[in-house]
């Protein structure tokens, strides 16, 4: 238990989402997975926005996000009726076609097997945990059977960690990935999102997706505001 020990007293000192994706990374990695994503479903408390700390393939998340998954994904569904780990195989035996396909396509970006921990906080707060890897059915229940305990730890003091960064405005910290800089780029330069879209080759829905995530990384409520901050920090050069 020395590395998850290890892992929880260390995220009393984070001060950025970057930096706890980096910390859940390692961790997850050292416990033999491959992929992880925190998701703040409700917060504490202020205007709802999205917090996702993940480190699936960028694609995988604009297609989740685009697609409105979160709306009919039977994960969520069932996490936020559960206090217990939500196992996918299990859940994979009674799904309608939309829910069967949103894990069709995500074994297309390897994202296999997969347990989901609800964890429901204090004010209400609500989010989940999943962690995964592309491992066999065999390999990936020796895994959770070993690394039960620790990950449910995990998630509980990771929701802390995340509640308290929200609470304090840490968020606004956070550096862009290069999708959402290259999308705040174009809006720099005055381009709709359906425009962005046509630029760099994505939907006008997945561009929508980005902006709205670089103005809640930022903690501005504006396209025009979300642009002064990134010059100002560095982040985009228009």
């Amino acid at each position: 238990m020395d590395d998850i020990d290890h892992f929880l007293d260390g995220l009393e000192n984070l001060e950025s989402p970057d930096q706890l994706r980096d910390a859940l990374s390692a961790q997850i990695a050292e416990l033999g997975l491959d992929f992880f994503a925190y998701h703040v479903v409700r917060p504490v408390q202020g205007p709802r926005q999205r917090f996702v700390v993940s480190n699936y393939p960028e694609r995988w998340m604009e297609h989740y996000f685009e697609n409105d998954y979160i709306h009919v994904d039977a994960v969520l569904a069932a996490a936020v009726k559960s206090n217990s780990s939500i196992s996918w195989r299990e859940l994979r035996r009674n799904l309608s076609p939309v829910q069967r396909q949103i894990f069709d396509e995500a074994g297309e970006f390897k994202i296999n097997q997969g347990i989901t921990i609800p964890v429901h906080g204090f004010g209400g707060s609500f989010a989940t945990l999943t962690v995964g890897g592309d491992l066999t059915d065999c390999t990936f229940d020796d895994v959770w059977r070993e690394s039960k305990s620790a990950l449910l730890l995990a998630a509980f003091y990771t929701h802390e960690a995340a509640s308290r960064m929200v609470a304090s405005g840490l968020t606004s910290e956070a550096h862009l990935s290069p999708r959402e800089r290259e999308c705040l780029l174009w809006a720099a330069r005055g381009k709709s999102a359906w425009e962005t879209g046509t630029i760099i080759g994505t939907s006008e829905r997945a561009v929508r997706f980005h902006i709205e995530n670089v103005l809640n990384k930022l903690g501005v409520h504006s396209k025009i505001h979300a642009v002064v901050r990134a010059i100002l920090t560095g982040q985009i050069v228009p």
